[in-house]
């Protein structure tokens, strides 16, 4: 199985002026499955988060806004445990089942998009800064 790299999506955010992890995530969310609606495109099966309960309940949070049923889990990196909406206790797992060897994989990939992403912002920034300066 391979990552669908044209599903994954960059997201600058646009509504807070200070860092707010939470926050981040309902806006990201809901600007994404609203979009998705608003094209018609098909929903996934699956939401995969990269956190804790936290990050998974602002996501379900937004979907609920939105009022979108999709399942939704956490992946959170300390003990790579589960975590569900409204349920704060963590499922936890052999770590070297297909399973999670699996939602380590998504995680990881996805993760790699968004930093190489911010790396190259930075990068950016950067050259930018440089260029005023000459």
């Amino acid at each position: 199985m391979k990552a669908n790299k044209n599903g994954f999506r960059h997201f600058a955010i646009k509504t807070l002026t200070h860092a707010d992890d939470f926050a981040s995530m309902r806006e990201v969310v809901t600007r994404r499955y609203q979009r998705l609606l608003e094209e018609h495109k098909t929903l996934p099966d699956l939401i995969v988060i990269d956190g804790g309960l936290g990050q998974v309940n602002a996501a379900f949070a937004a979907l609920n806004a939105l009022e979108v049923c999709i399942p939704l889990i956490g992946l959170a990196k300390k003990q790579e445990e589960i975590y569900l909406p409204c349920n704060p206790s963590p499922l936890i797992f052999n770590q070297n089942t297909r399973m999670m060897l699996l939602l380590r994989r998504i995680r990881d990939a996805t993760h790699d998009f968004s930093v190489s992403y911010n790396r190259k912002k930075r990068a950016m920034k950067l050259r930018d800064e440089c260029e005023k300066q000459h």
